[in-house]
């Protein structure tokens, strides 16, 4: 189902915004040059967390992420899939999942037994309000693992769990370096 409210929010996201998420991807795959080029710069890891910074336009921005630690259903062809919590200015909750995703079909990230709906543009999952995102980084700082339950295009089901372990000193990390 597709709420108007949401989307709406969703077009709110500006394209730097957008381009986080890509940046990271594209550091995890030629992180060796990242110091020398200006690309994200990898500051700490935490557990299962890793903080980056980066500088865009003048602006600085910096982020953590990590990878599931379990992807269902086993065997399903996807590529590499990210949940991200940036600062730029605010909290700002986004994830990669490796497969387009079907926009009528209900995407969730649960943390406990608290549950967040999720949007998604040009092929990233969001978390669609700003009071839910305030919500959802202090479920992820108190939660033991995040699950994203989602819907491809082609109509699978999957069902990603992060592992939360070290979110915490990881976000924290993000904070001091990103004022």
């Amino acid at each position: 189902m597709r709420l108007s409210s949401s989307l709406r929010s969703l077009r709110a996201i500006t394209p730097i915004r957008l381009s986080l998420a890509s940046a990271a991807l594209a550091l995890l795959a030629c992180a060796p040059a990242a110091a020398t080029t200006g690309d994200p710069q990898l500051l700490a890891e935490s557990g299962a967390w890793q903080t980056y910074k980066a500088a865009t336009s003048g602006r600085t921005s910096c982020y953590i992420l990590s990878a599931p630690t379990a992807r269902r259903p086993d065997g399903l062809k996807r590529g590499p899939a990210y949940l991200f919590v940036s600062r730029n200015p605010r909290d700002e909750i986004a994830l990669e999942l490796g497969f387009p995703l079907d926009t009528d079909a209900r995407s969730t990230l649960t943390v406990g037994s608290q549950e967040f709906e999720l949007g998604e543009q040009n092929g990233q999952a969001w978390l669609l309000d700003a009071d839910e995102q305030r919500r959802a980084v202090t479920a992820l700082k108190q939660g033991a693992n995040a699950t994203v339950e989602t819907t491809s295009v082609r109509q699978n089901v999957t069902e990603d769990t992060y592992s939360l372990e070290g979110f915490t000193k990881a976000y924290e990390t993000m904070m001091s370096e990103c004022r």
